[in-house]
């Protein structure tokens, strides 16, 4: 759903315009007119409230339209739960989502409650949706940053002078797994879906990169680069007690990717050569299935929801597009036939949509297609850096 229209009218005009404006959403309040045809956001009675956008991403912003919320801040709950307040007037509120679950992706409705300083209660609805992180370095630095799948409302997560990448949701849409630079070293860290509750998990030397949240939430899938050592695959739990090997064998392996069902681990390896191939660990066995076999590198892969379909980056030619393995029928299909770069597939909690980024140079932006192929669609924008997109779990 499009964002509710008043709001790109307070983020633009003036003072004199957004005084017009609050007496507007007033008239519409009492009743007079309604908004529904406009927006499909129902004011419904006296103590019912407009929330726009319709949808959501836990961490992104939220208005609340109606009138009598009085000049004095009181609260705003979204599914019970206390919500950030940002801006609160009479007639407008701007608040951000909190921490709600949407386990595998799954979309939630949730009450909003407004309760006034004077003890009026207001009530409204808002859809809480995942939303797809991305790493960005539009602030200088590496920041984590959340936006809704239309690419509306990007926001920073992390908020940390150190350098924030790779993000990876938890199942339950909850936490965000993450590498932060520190100095020479990387290591793996957790932290609450609004950035919340920070912890290094992981310790040692060298460089803990790309972590994956295992389907049922109890480890954390990560590749260690340790001093004079090939890069390896471990395991961590979320809270960082325990830690140990997946590598079974000697070469190098790194951007592990659990499958959906929770019993295997793709990952990217050069095997005995030097091309870097896709290949898949069966967990109960250690067996290692071999899944592109081509010139050039093949990396980065990721299961689609229903665990049919490995998507990855495929970089042939100095061209790097977004592939798709199907194991129903064991083709490969180019879903991004362009000569421009593209890397980091992520799929939609659904299934029908996968986002990437791409672009060249200093300018990478994450982009949103049509998971059978199709036109894509631009979700950030700037001239900076934003990469390494999350979508489902």
């Amino acid at each position: 759903m499009e964002s509710f229209p008043l709001r790109a009218a307070f983020a633009t005009m003036g003072r004199m315009e957004e005084v017009l404006v609050r007496k507007l959403v007033a008239v519409l309040s009492l009743g007079i007119v309604t908004l529904a045809a406009a927006s499909g956001c129902d004011l419904l009675t006296d103590h019912s409230v407009a929330v726009g956008p319709g949808q959501a991403a836990v961490h992104t912003s939220f208005s609340v339209y109606g009138s009598g919320f009085g000049d004095a801040a009181g609260t705003v709950t979204v599914g019970g739960l206390p919500a950030k307040i940002t801006s609160w007037a009479d007639g407008y509120i701007m608040a951000r989502v909190p921490v709600i679950a949407t386990p595998g992706g799954a979309s939630v409705e949730a009450d909003v409650v407004v309760r006034t300083a004077e003890g009026e209660e207001y009530t409204g609805n808002v859809t809480v949706v995942r939303g797809i992180l991305f790493q960005t370095n539009r602030e200088g630095d590496w920041e984590i940053y959340v936006m809704n799948p239309d690419g509306t409302n990007p926001t920073n997560i992390s908020r940390n002078t150190a350098d924030d990448v790779a993000p990876d949701w938890s199942p339950d849409g909850t936490r965000i797994a993450f590498c932060r630079w520190v100095g020479n070293e990387r290591h793996i860290y957790a932290m609450d879906a609004d950035g919340a509750n920070a912890k290094r998990l992981t310790a040692g030397t060298g460089w803990q990169q790309n972590p994956d949240w295992a389907p049922d939430g109890t480890w954390i899938a990560f590749d260690n680069s340790a001093p004079s050592e090939k890069t390896q695959l471990y395991l961590v739990r979320p809270d960082g007690t325990l830690v140990e090997k997946l590598s079974r064998g000697t070469r190098a392996e790194s951007f592990p990717a659990w499958s959906p069902d929770g019993l295997g681990v793709a990952f990217t390896s050069p095997g005995d050569g030097t091309n870097e191939d896709v290949y898949l660990m069966e967990l109960s066995t250690g067996e290692i299935y071999r899944v592109t076999e081509q010139p050039g590198v093949d990396t980065s892969a990721a299961w689609s929801p229903d665990g049919l379909r490995l998507a990855f980056a495929s970089m042939i030619d100095g061209d790097s597009d977004i592939r798709v393995f199907d194991s129903e029928d064991g083709t490969f299909a180019n879903r991004t036939p362009t000569r421009d770069t593209q890397i980091e597939p992520t799929w939609s909690p659904d299934g029908t949509r996968l986002v990437y980024s791409g672009g060249s140079g200093g300018a990478y932006d994450v982009y949103s297609m049509p998971a059978s192929g199709g036109p894509a669609t631009q979700l950030t924008s700037g001239g900076s850096l934003n990469m390494h997109p999350c979508w489902g779990s």
